[in-house]
């Protein structure tokens, strides 16, 4: 038997086996602050008034220090004419990404589209990565670690769905 001196030395890294109970209240938060953030749009009415969007964005989006060109173009070019479908992709994308991680299921994907959702986030806010005002990227690097361990194979429905659906999803 090693010590616990020695096994570090002989263990491969990244191949320790480590129990995923650990990453559930981390999976249960973030997917109830998603689900959360979607039922106040909607209690909000942006998908019945999907133009709050728009108020909400054109001061920073076209205010004068904003540093992304390339989101400011998508979003002049997109988002401002199409402002229904980008506020139901966001409530949707909200409300599926906070189902999936709080129940644990399809942890993968809901992980990679709130990653993603995330990243729009910083860039339609003109965030900094550091900004303290928003927890957007602990989320996005908890999404990461949930992603990185499939954290829904965990007291989650992926646990059931193992064999059944591809890897890189759940």
């Amino acid at each position: 038997m090693r010590s616990i001196a020695t096994a570090d030395m002989y263990e491969p890294h990244g191949e320790i086996a480590t129990r995923l109970w650990f990453l559930l209240p981390l999976r249960l938060y973030v997917g109830f602050y998603f689900l959360l953030a979607a039922i106040q749009k909607v209690q909000l009415g942006f998908l019945s008034r999907p133009i709050i969007i728009i108020e909400q964005l054109n001061p920073v989006i076209l205010g004068v220090g904003y540093s992304h060109a390339l989101y400011r173009a998508f979003y002049e070019n997109w988002i401002v004419s199409h402002a229904a479908l980008f506020v139901f992709l966001v409530v949707f994308g909200e409300l599926l990404v906070g189902l999936g991680l709080f129940t644990g299921t399809l942890t993968r994907l809901a992980c990679f589209v709130g990653i993603f959702m995330v990243i729009n986030f910083h860039l339609a806010f003109d965030l900094s990565v550091w900004a303290g005002a928003h927890n957007t990227t602990s989320f996005a690097v908890i999404m990461l670690t949930l992603w990185m361990a499939a954290a829904g194979r965990s007291y989650g429905i992926d646990h059931y769905l193992r064999g059944a659906i591809p890897r890189w999803l759940g």
